[in-house]
């Protein structure tokens, strides 16, 4: 299988290059069968300083041997890739930043021929589930987050983003109501949790909560990718 498996795919770090974010590293693993863009997982983290896992799992290799799929590790802003600086970037009130990088990294690997609408699968973990959580919805929408000088910042991220991108998504544990979760002190994480996303009464943060949190923007007119997820029974922060 690991001959097969060298024979058959190549391994490879791009970067999405836009005008308004730094370059997002994306490490992809390509079937060499066939030409054109080609059904996509894309797997992403960004949370806690924690780096993107770039280790293999055997649940690819039917998808990459089988259907010639791309599998594509988009590590955004938020985990711990390039060290503090990257993850401080993404977290708090600059966590939409590492929703924005998702979703520059899929529209790159749309326009670059590696990937096509409506052939995506995204697949997200706990922290890594909320950042796919946030396409089940339509229309981008353009957030003003009032940041602790006072100084407002417009992060054209992702309250609502185009489900048209992505098939399905496969959301293990996702944190999905951000807002229930971080304003209830009771839970047993909350407290342990304000600093990755945020004090509640510190200026503008619930108002950033409430724009992204995929729970609190689902619009029952909207039409949703498919979806499939995983939860366990203890645990107490996701929804």
């Amino acid at each position: 299988m690991l001959r097969k498996l060298q024979a058959s795919c190549v391994v490879e770090r791009v970067h999405a290059k836009t005008s308004q974010r730094p370059e997002i590293p994306i490490t992809l693993v390509k079937a060499t069968q066939g030409d054109g863009p080609k059904a996509t997982l894309v797997v992403a983290y960004g949370a806690y300083g924690t780096p993107l896992s770039l280790r293999f799992r055997e649940e690819w290799v039917p998808l990459l041997l089988r259907t010639g799929w791309t599998i594509a590790l988009v590590h955004v802003r938020g985990g711990g890739e390039f060290g503090h600086a990257w993850h401080n970037a993404g977290r708090g009130l600059l966590k939409p930043e590492s929703i924005g990088d998702l979703h520059a990294a899929v529209e790159w690997l749309v326009d670059n021929y590696i990937s096509k609408p409506g052939e995506i699968v995204g697949n997200g973990v706990s922290a890594g589930g909320l950042l796919f959580g946030l396409f089940f919805q339509f229309e981008i929408k353009i957030i003003n987050f009032v940041y602790p000088n006072n100084h407002q910042n417009k992060i054209g991220a992702v309250a609502n983003q185009n489900p048209s991108l992505f098939r399905a998504l496969v959301l293990n544990a996702p944190f999905l109501d951000i807002v229930s979760e971080m304003t209830n002190p009771d839970l047993p994480l909350t407290q342990h949790e304000y600093d990755e996303w945020g004090y509640p009464d510190q200026a503008g943060v619930k108002a950033s909560w409430a724009n992204y949190s995929p729970y609190d923007n689902l619009d029952p007119r909207s039409g949703f990718p498919g979806g499939l997820f995983f939860f366990g029974g203890g645990g107490s922060l996701v929804i």
